[in-house]
């Protein structure tokens, strides 16, 4: 039976189709009058009893209206846009766990627009195709041999590029045209650009090296790369290049969220820094993705097995963890030879059969992801244990060979000739230009109004607030929130994350003007930027370059690579595209521990100094060398409290630092036009030891005070001023204050009788499933150190036999455990939830007093069976809650503070009502949506957890700080027991010295809380 539905937001929690006609208009210059996004469903082969057991896949019943006959949009103006074929693989996968029936699933985006003019209707349809980040039809699915051919050839065609090699080559062919007036070589040059040679950062820790290496590319090739060589990724970061109008900020932002969401569902934590162009023509985005070597790869000899592992990864980020997950398998370390795509597979020599696979031609050569191996077998047991669908498709040749279903249709002997790109280089003398304060500053500096110049400065385009378009991104367990301070205004300099126990990596990013210079300052500041943060030499640079212009390229290049000589950097990776944004973006990766990371934000008072890194006229290495190793030294001595960067100026930067916990400045002298030139790279550093002002190259700048105002040269400015400044360029761009209902209740309510337990256990058992995505390994390990065992299985869902095999082990171990953990609402999760035999077996658990906690979309699922609120399952027609879009229309990332609502639950027995917690968020999906009635029950009956609260204490429907806009700004609820509890926020990352630049109280106990409960 063939059968097509719609599915819709219900009007009140529509947030989506608002967002996407505001944003559309703006970034085409049209109007419309309304708009209303659907999503179609067009299913073969369901039955009427199938259709009904399982429509909780493709809508909440709550906050969604399904309409099952074909929609009478009126004079609509209609938008359809095919989704990716994994998505409706995935929904054909669900539907076959769900109720046992195969389907073929065609799913797509309808958007109906009211009101939009006939001439308009072009601009506005390509300002959706950038909303959705689509353009082009589905590839044909069926493999056709000519076009197969084609691609092929193409892979042969193309030039095998090295930037690395390249970048090494524009230096060393180069070095003598630099003019000595403008840079100071290292004296001890030579000795110091030996040292740069290596591309990867070492550290021994208990005996063993760990190795960290940086790659740069698009989101996909970063990643790759990092697989090829063995290495597994830590953190990323994104730099997003634009400019400032309305559809390249549109763009900007969208495909922000796009990457933001890829590595998400990747499991890499990311930092997101941006560049603001003018003169640019197109949104350009730089990645880096830094990886732990993990597996050293095996050479590869003819005879070894190729086998594929995902035909897209392009749609398919989750084969990135799963892949993380197969490295960290000691069984692997001596069977895998290589990585990589399979177009550099093919590129190496291989004999391939593809059979007759359904897959877009055009995308799958290079989308493509293969694994070589010496133990074909053996690695396919590995792989498919970790619901990889891995298959063998040929084995390493002299030649390449590419047949379907036994016929050959390409055939070509392998050159190892390498072509470099731009090969020859025909760069003048280049000079390093310290660039002057602007004309506008210097105005107000001429005319003693200081006060306008620091105003000014905060709303140049590279300076001000872009938290909007920055809290998109999930760094997941650092050391720094994005932003820090109670008020989230001090943009941090670097991501700090841990690789293991104490030892992290730091990572920061600086991205300037492609020429000479900028590739130096970039370069310098990148640096300045993780020696601030508390990093120890040595350090390594990613290098990503977008310029139309070859020459400015290789300029860029230059500059940096002159820094990463002179200071004995090593590159780790070079990438170069061709793009309007005529930018170099410098990563800068280093060892360090979050113990010793140094945030950016002041917190404290004390004496602001400056640690001064170039001379008037010229770049000196040796000097620079020589501030990193004072300010190093400071930072290991515990001296400096905080530190940042001057990236605009020494004033500007400086008050930036205040802003994000209140703080205020009383500059030291007279405050001129030294404040404000560009001195890119100075250091800026926090302290209470007065005797630092005697040390070479620090300059006093002032006093930190705890009150917010800056004093300039006997006048005082407000800093609600420059809060306000700071905000205002970008607000109507990348808004963080998408919705304000004012106040509601504060709750509060104490129990004294509770839940107790009646088949008590010494250790009890934490069941944790997995499909796509890894469990969070911190909820692992805090249950571990409370006193529990842990277990996992992975859903196998690529092979029948497979499949039976791994809900087999999953209903054992629920019936087996005393807790149940869901962190991840996956669709084929939710999917095990409408089977008979998985709610018998969580209706046993809950019989034996056992607990279940959801977290994220693991709480959106419990919602959406009814075991919340109600304590069992509900059929979903009479469900009156739910989680739904973020009233932003977007996922946001940050620390939030939350008040204990209520201490019904086991899981709170190690906390008070009215205490007070800081928690991280991290979901598109985190708007608790509820019926009034159901709400005031709940109330009554003190199954609220907890409500998100303002810097007030108070409970607030005002974002940021409810940041998805829940009803009675609930952050989590409880069963009516409270043996079941579920919250929107991430609650798991509370190990030591996380996010530290934004003060309260982290620990709620609440591991500790569920292992006591059986004791």
């Amino acid at each position: 039976m063939e059968r097509k539905f719609y599915v819709a937001k219900k009007d009140c929690y529509d947030a989506l189709s608002y967002d996407t006609l505001v944003k559309a208009c703006a970034a085409a210059g049209v109007d419309a009058d309304g708009l209303v996004q659907f999503s179609r469903f067009e299913i073969d082969g369901l039955s009427d009893d199938g259709f009904e057991k399982c429509k909780g896949l493709f809508y909440d019943a709550f906050s969604d209206e399904l309409y099952e006959n074909e929609l009478d949009m009126g004079d609509a103006k209609i938008f359809a846009f095919d989704n990716i074929r994994r998505d409706d693989e995935r929904l054909e996968s669900a539907v076959k766990i769900a109720c046992g029936e195969t389907v073929g699933v065609k799913s797509a985006k309808i958007v109906a627009a009211y009101g939009l003019k006939d001439e308009d209707r072009d601009v506005f349809e390509n300002a959706l195709k950038i909303r959705f980040g689509t353009g082009e039809e589905k590839g044909n699915l069926s493999f056709d041999e000519k076009v197969a051919k084609a691609e092929i050839q193409k892979i042969f065609e193309s030039e095998n590029v090295n930037h690395c090699d390249f970048a090494q080559r524009v230096f060393n062919e180069s070095i003598a045209k630099i003019s000595n007036n403008c840079v100071k070589f290292s004296k001890n040059f030579d000795k110091i650009a030996e040292n740069s040679q290596k591309n990867v950062i070492e550290k021994n820790l208990d005996g063993e090296s760990v190795v960290v290496r940086a790659f740069s590319g698009s989101v996909e090739s970063a990643l790759i790369k990092a697989f090829s060589v063995g290495f597994a990724p830590v953190s990323a970061v994104v730099t997003t290049c634009f400019s400032k109008d309305n559809e390249s900020c549109f763009r900007a932002l969208e495909n922000a969220k796009r990457a933001a969401d890829y590595l998400s569902r990747a499991n890499v934590g990311a930092f997101s820094e941006s560049f603001v162009n003018d003169g640019q023509k197109s949104c350009d985005r730089a990645v880096s993705v830094v990886g732990v070597k993990k597996l050293d790869m095996q050479s590869s000899e003819v005879g070894d097995g190729v086998i594929l592992v995902s035909d897209d990864v392009k749609t398919e980020p989750e084969v990135f963890e799963k892949l993380r997950r197969v490295f960290d398998n000691p069984d692997v370390k001596d069977l895998i030879c290589a990585c990589d795509t399979l177009k550099n597979v093919l590129k190496q020599g291989a004999a391939i059969d593809l059979k007759n696979r359904k897959i877009d031609i055009k995308a799958f050569f290079d989308n493509a992801l293969s694994v070589v191996t010496k133990d074909v077998k053996k690695l396919i047991k590995v792989l498919q244990a970790e619901n990889i669908n891995a298959v063998e498709i040929g084995a390493v040749a002299t030649e390449t060979v590419v047949k379907l279903s036994g016929k050959t249709i390409f055939k070509n002997t392998i050159s190892n000739e390498n072509c470099t790109k731009n090969a020859k280089i025909s760069l003048e003398n280049v000079v390093y230009d310290k660039k002057s304060v602007d004309k506008s500053t210097l105005a107000l500096i001429g005319a003693d109004r200081q006060r306008e110049a620091v105003l000014y400065t905060l709303t140049k385009d590279n300076v001000a607030a872009k938290t909007g378009l920055h809290d998109t991104f999930d760094g997941k367990a650092t050391a720094f929130d994005f932003v820090g301070g109670k008020y989230r205004l001090t943009k941090e300099n670097a991501c700090v994350s841990e690789i293991l126990g104490d030892l992290s990596v730091a990572v920061s990013s600086e991205t300037k003007k492609c020429d000479f210079s900028g590739g130096i300052d970039a370069a310098v500041t990148a640096l300045s930027k993780v020696y601030s943060s508390g990093a120890e030499s040595p350090a390594a640079f990613s290098l990503n370059v977008f310029s139309d212009d070859d020459e400015k390229a290789k300029e860029g290049l230059l500059g940096a690579m002159t820094a990463a000589k002179n200071l004995g950097i090593s590159v780790s990776d070079v990438n170069v595209e061709k793009g309007s944004s005529n930018a170099i973006t410098v990563v800068a990766t280093a060892f360090t521990s979050k113990n010793g990371a140094i945030s950016s934000t002041f917190s404290k008072k004390g004496k602001l100094l400056r640690i001064k890194l170039k001379n008037e006229n010229f770049v000196d290495f040796d000097k620079i060398a020589a501030a990193y190793a004072l300010s190093g030294e400071l930072i290991r001595l515990r001296k400096v409290s905080a530190a940042t960067v001057v990236k605009e100026s020494l004033a500007t930067d400086a008050v930036i630092s205040c802003l994000g916990n209140g703080m205020g400045l009383e500059f030291f002298g007279f405050v001129g036009e030294n404040h404000f030139e560009n001195a890119a790279g100075d250091l800026i550093i926090l302290t209470n030891d007065e005797r630092l002002m005697a040390y070479p190259f620090i300059e006093t700048v002032g006093d930190v005070t705890d009150i917010p105002k800056f004093i300039i040269n006997d006048t005082t400015l407000r800093a609600d001023a420059t809060v306000t400044a700071y905000n205002a360029p970008f607000a109507k761009y990348f808004p963080t204050e998408t919705y304000s209902e004012g106040y509601t209740k504060n709750l509060g309510i104490s129990f004294t009788k509770k839940k107790i337990c009646g088949f008590p256990v010494s250790r009890p058992k934490v069941f944790m499933p997995i499909f796509d995505t890894a469990i969070d390994k911190e909820i692992a390990r805090r249950f571990k150190s409370a006193g529990a065992r842990t277990e996992q299985v992975v859903i196998r869902n690529n092979d029948e036999k497979e499949f039976t095999k791994s809900l087999e082990e999953f209903s054992k171990t629920l019936k087996n455990c005393q807790i149940f953990v869901l962190n991840d609402g996956n669709l084929l999760l939710n999917a095990l939830f409408m089977r008979d035999d998985i709610k018998a077996a969580v209706e046993e658990l809950l019989s034996r007093d056992g607990l279940i906690l959801g977290v994220g979309h693991g709480f959106k699922l419990l919602l959406k069976t009814g075991l919340l609120p109600y304590g069992k399952f509900t059929d979903v027609k009479n469900v009156q809650a739910a989680l739904s879009e973020n009233v932003g229309a977007k996922k946001t990332c940050g620390i939030r503070r939350v008040r204990i609502s209520s201490n019904l639950s086991p899981w709170f027995n190690g906390v008070k009502t009215g205490d007070v917690f800081k928690v991280q968020t991290s979901e598109k999906d985190g708007r608790f949506v509820i019926s009034k009635a159901l709400s005031d029950a709940l109330i009554v009956k003190g199954q609220v957890a907890a409500q998100y609260i303002d810097l007030n204490d108070n409970a607030t429907m005002e974002t940021p700080y409810n940041p998805g806009g829940s009803a009675e700004a609930i952050e989590g609820i409880f069963s009516p027991d409270g043996r079941i509890y579920g919250r929107a926020t991430r609650f798991s990352r509370v190990s030591d010295h996380l996010y530290e630049n934004v003060p309260g109280e982290w620990d709620a106990k609440i591991f500790e809380s569920g292992v006591k409960y059986f004791k």
